[in-house]
């Protein structure tokens, strides 16, 4: 029988996970996943190109190669109508193509926006949105969206929905990249800006339908937001922030990143005062961005238009008006919505994330989004029994585009975290999918990898590779009533 080649696409995501550097590796090798597929393993451990630990990876996925999972997704897409590209179709964003852990695979509902003569932009911002936060994230979403460009986002509570309904406000469609498949509403308030979305532009997602938000999703799919964009804004966010995340993503990946100044010592304004210490650009509103990409986008970005049209909008009144239409949730103060401090009439589920919704079942049990629950921060012990307060070292200021301090409280630290801290040795710089084992997958991995590196402890090296700070003592978790 015949097979789509989204099927092998499909089966190579999901053998290796998705973030894969290895999966991306293996494409350029061969030029695309049927190939893969198709070549006997004897052929590829032979390849010069591999690592000891990328053969044991490909040991456990070469030994069963059966599509039948992949088949079954195929499947249900086509039972839920919703949309499949693969990195050999021209809709695949060239952007992401030239990503070293590029996504496999697409799934996306609406219609994907043609973003071969557009300037995208992410606009990501904390969750424990300030009402500073709200007006400045709407004037950008909506400032952007006014003077041609479109804002890719992740759908999140507070800042990134604010820039999502303020772009779709102009008349412009918008990208949402989720952490859980297409299918599932998250978080269950957005679901009128989902289905705005899905009318005026595209959600994607590089999970499969069905797949649940869970926490460690979310640092992965934020590669893809700065791989689409040319452009990161980073609004507000404390020290541990996952917009962080976003922003080390798209330093690394050679775009420009951009911070809204905030109050010095207000704790969400720690996130983008760092970064302009770091060589990040202030943004005050949206022509600040504009501005800086004009000349590559004469036919489709339009400054006077903008300056014309945003003369006499009050965006105090505006965005808090979206707020409660829209619904947009923010995280802490009772996940409030519509008018008050914040726009602040509370949401029913008070005090946490939301339940998801999901579109062809029932709702399912809450998610954590920042997936660090608090029964899993725990204090930090040496095996030799003798407490540490501190393991790692402060993270080196000295590379050009160090954009991070240390500063992200150990005590946010996960298991997964600590297991893969514990894999890697001092100054060893090791490829993430080397350390792919049982109990942590390549997504584990990677999610790790980001908030060790906020915290100072890993750093990023050339090739994709990450090196361990600090010395090699291996550290554990233990109970707090633990002496």
């Amino acid at each position: 029988m015949s097979l789509d080649s989204s099927v092998y696409w499909i089966w190579l995501a999901e053998a290796l996970g998705q973030g894969s550097k290895l999966a991306a590796k293996l494409v350029n090798m061969y030029g695309n996943a049927e190939e893969v597929y198709h070549t006997p393993e004897s052929d590829i451990m032979a390849r010069e190109e591999l690592t000891a630990g990328e053969r044991a990876s490909l040991k456990r996925l070469l030994g069963s190669r059966t599509t039948e999972k992949a088949q079954e997704i195929v499947k249900v897409c086509e039972d839920l109508h919703i949309g499949i590209i693969t990195p050999d179709m021209d809709e695949f964003p060239r952007s992401l193509r030239a990503l070293s852990d590029m996504p496999l695979v697409l799934y996306y509902l609406g219609t994907l926006p043609d973003t071969r003569d557009r300037l995208l932009v992410s606009v990501v911002g904390t969750r424990k949105m300030t009402p500073y936060g709200r007006k400045i994230s709407y004037s950008l979403g909506y400032g952007l969206g006014t003077g041609g460009a479109l804002v890719v986002s992740g759908m999140a509570l507070g800042a990134d929905s604010m820039a999502m309904v303020g772009a779709l406000d102009s008349g412009s469609p918008t990208i949402a990249v989720l952490g859980c498949g297409v299918d599932v509403i998250y978080p269950h308030e957005h679901k009128d800006l989902y289905r705005r979305t899905i009318e005026h532009g595209a959600v994607i997602s590089e999970y499969p339908p069905g797949s649940a938000p869970s926490g460690h999703h979310f640092p992965v799919r934020n590669r893809i937001i700065s791989g689409l964009s040319e452009a990161t804004v980073v609004v507000e966010g404390n020290a541990s922030s996952g917009a962080l995340i976003t922003a080390r993503h798209a330093a690394a990946q050679g775009k420009k990143v951009f911070a809204v100044p905030g109050k010095v010592g207000d704790p969400e304004s720690e996130g983008p005062l760092m970064l302009l210490q770091n060589n990040a650009l202030p943004v005050y509103r949206a022509s600040d961005i504009l501005s800086e990409f004009e000349f590559l986008y004469p036919r489709t970005l339009n400054l006077d238009f903008l300056h014309t049209r945003l003369r006499d909008v009050d965006f105090e009144a505006e965005s808090m008006t979206a707020m409660e239409k829209s619904r947009i949730g923010v995280r802490g103060v009772g996940n409030t919505y519509g008018s008050g401090i914040n726009g602040g009439r509370a949401n029913k589920n008070k005090g946490g994330d939301s339940p998801t919704t999901h579109i062809s079942k029932e709702a399912e049990d809450p998610v954590s989004l920042g997936g660090k629950k608090d029964e899993n921060r725990s204090k930090i012990k040496p095996l030799s029994g003798k407490k540490s307060k501190k393991t790692g070292k402060k993270r080196s200021r000295s590379e050009e585009n160090s954009y991070f301090t240390t500063g992200f409280a150990l005590s946010m630290l996960d298991e997964n975290d600590w297991k893969v801290y514990n894999i890697m040795q001092q100054n060893v710089p090791v490829l993430p999918d080397s350390m792919v084992r049982e109990d942590l997958t390549i997504s584990d991995i990677m999610c790790a990898l980001s908030t060790l590196e906020l915290c100072g402890m890993v750093e990023s090296t050339a090739g994709g590779l990450f090196t361990r700070v600090g010395e090699n003592t291996p550290v554990t978790l233990v109970d707090e009533t633990d002496g």
